[in-house]
């Protein structure tokens, strides 16, 4: 073994967290599969999956896009593609097929000498598959 990955005896007595909790047994007394995990959201499971849309985002450029079957969201900070699929997929009820994310970098602001930054925002721009529509008003 190297320098690097030495192992003590405090590191050998500790159990490996997360074991008991992956296999669900039955009532018959077999274990099934592992729990299915959320990948999108950091291995969470789909019930403790934070809501990753904020808002549909309106403007002149969005209402356009939905011509093409383009909805574009506001999204949180932490989110990705993934996550934002499964949450459209799951609360609209439409298939997605392509998933695009923008993060608008803060303006910096000068105000009494002092420099300010503003808000940073990601929006998705969610395509679905044609024929599908989102009812957002």
């Amino acid at each position: 073994m190297g320098i690097f990955s030495k192992k003590t005896k405090k590191d050998e007595a500790r159990p490996v967290q997360g074991r008991a909790r992956d296999s669900v047994a039955h009532a018959s007394g077999t274990a099934s599969a592992p729990a299915r995990r959320n990948v999108g959201t950091g291995g969470a499971p789909l019930s403790e999956m934070r809501r990753v849309l904020v808002r549909p985002r309106a403007s002149e450029k969005s209402t356009r896009l939905e011509g093409k079957n383009v909805y574009v969201f506001v999204v949180r900070d932490e989110a990705n593609k993934r996550s934002v699929r499964e949450e459209v997929e799951r609360r609209y009820g439409v298939r997605v097929t392509r998933v695009n994310i923008v993060r608008r970098r803060a303006a910096r602001r000068f105000f009494h000498g002092r420099t300010h930054e503003g808000i940073i925002t990601k929006k998705a721009l969610v395509t679905l598959v044609k024929g599908a529509v989102i009812n957002l008003k």
